[in-house]
């Protein structure tokens, strides 16, 4: 995913195919095959999953999509395009085995656009904690953000996610049939921990206190409730609890990239900042795998946390969908099935 010099190592660290070991070959042709098959399950799930999403939020008749469905909506297409760049690419590389295929001009644009999706992925993720926190901390001031603004944060998103891997494009060269990086030991490790910074370390820190921040407003919004019986204080805390049904969804979704994306930024920390230090095709492979899973981990917990949205995908599948109006396509998808909150609205 971030440049074919571990490919280069993985050709000097297996056998070749045509090799005379004839008890190294059934081994490696056995690896090599689980490897195929992972990542084309991996492919499949994730782009079938993928589409699910997308035509259960698109399903919405004459109803415009909510700031909040925006969002999801970039992320949907995030988690394609890593789907889609990554995943054959990598599993024709891993195939062949054979060095850089696809020529010098190629070198400078396939690994950076693998990257690119990686990094909107993981901005969109913490905009949707963002959101998520003012839309419950800072009631007011949510209500006066609209299409607009989610328009706005993926225009964002994906232009810093292009200009970033912009350097990594520059000092990428084809050289003796291997796609790989030029700027030396300094360089690519101030790029490695650039994109660990940016990629992990603060987006988990800014969505870990936002999440922090919302279960301190709810739980206290819950004790209001709880010590003062009204009218008015009853739907704060029925809102609270729809928040909190709402968020579990979000914080799933951080989850899931939080451990997939783990193995990846530590292999690539390993790689960069150790001495000499020798690795394993297996390890790399399994990196890049667990990564890729998070495509279709996501889609499995948007229906599994929303059982109106799995019986509206049911209903699209059997071409018959039901006017029901737990299903109505006029709510956000961060919302519950029973009810829409006020801040879905734009």
């Amino acid at each position: 995913m971030m440049n074919d010099s571990c490919y280069e190592n993985m050709a000097d660290s297996v056998p070749a195919i045509n090799t005379t070991d004839s008890e190294r070959i059934p081994a490696f042709l056995t690896q090599r095959i689980v490897q195929q098959i992972c990542y084309g399950m991996i492919f499949v799930l994730s782009m079938a999953g993928n589409a699910a999403m997308l035509a259960v939020l698109l399903h919405r008749g004459s109803r415009l999509l909510s700031r909040k469905d925006i969002l999801l909506l970039n992320m949907i297409v995030a988690e394609s395009a890593v789907a889609i760049t990554s995943i054959p690419l990598d599993f024709t590389l891993l195939f062949l085995n054979d060095g850089w295929l696809f020529g010098p001009f190629m070198c400078h644009i396939l690994w950076p656009m693998q990257t690119a999706p990686f990094g909107a992925l993981v901005l969109t993720l913490t905009a949707m904690s963002i959101q998520r926190y003012k839309g419950i901390v800072h009631q007011m001031r949510s209500r006066n953000a609209g299409r607009k603004s989610s328009f706005a944060t993926v225009i964002f998103i994906w232009l810093f996610s292009l200009i970033i891997v912009v350097p990594y494009g520059v000092f990428l060269r084809l050289e003796e049939g291997q796609c790989s990086e030029t700027w030396g030991a300094i360089g690519s490790q101030v790029y490695t921990l650039g994109l660990f910074a940016f990629h992990y370390v603060i987006p988990l820190t800014i969505i870990t206190f936002c999440y922090a921040r919302i279960a301190i407003r709810i739980r206290h919004g819950q004790r209001e409730g709880a010590s003062i019986i009204s009218g008015t204080h009853k739907a704060r805390l029925k809102r609270s609890r729809r928040h909190v049904r709402a968020m579990r969804m979000v914080i799933l979704f951080v989850v899931v990239f939080a451990v997939c994306m783990l193995p990846h930024q530590v292999v690539w920390l390993w790689i960069t900042f150790g001495k000499e230090v020798n690795y394993s095709d297996n390890l790399l492979t399994f990196a890049y795998m667990f990564t890729f899973t998070s495509s279709f981990a996501n889609p499995l917990v948007y229906f599994t946390q929303n059982p109106a949205l799995k019986a509206k995908l049911k209903s699209l599948m059997l071409c018959r969908l039901t006017p029901d109006s737990r299903l109505r396509t006029g709510n956000s998808f961060f919302t519950t099935s029973d009810d829409a909150s006020a801040d879905s609205r734009v």
